[in-house]
């Protein structure tokens, strides 16, 4: 798996695992944190595997996680839904490449 499929994979398991966090009532302060910035260069990282949509899953999650306080647990399950849209997307677009023998 090369370097950027790996950091993509990296955040959305971030954003994946605040969600679940905040469905369960617990979401840190650090978490948040995390969430919030795992956006950082998500346009670049996602428009090189023309993944627009992903981008723009990306972003809503950002706002999300970025307001001022804890989000309110009540929108969980949107987290976890765009969350888990932005994992099927990575996942069925982001392959690692081909292992080249000689």
């Amino acid at each position: 798996m090369d370097a950027l499929s790996a950091q993509i994979r990296e955040r959305v398991s971030i954003l994946k695992s605040a969600a679940r966090s905040l469905a369960a009532g617990c979401l840190t302060d650090p978490e948040q944190e995390e969430a919030g910035a795992a956006h950082t260069s998500w346009p670049a990282v996602l428009g090189t595997f023309n993944l627009s949509h992903g981008t723009d899953l990306a972003r809503q999650l950002e706002v999300f996680y970025s307001a001022e306080g804890t989000p309110d647990p009540i929108f969980a399950a949107q987290a976890a839904s765009l969350a888990s849209e932005l994992h099927t997307i990575v996942e069925t677009r982001v392959k690692p490449p081909p292992i080249r023998t000689n």
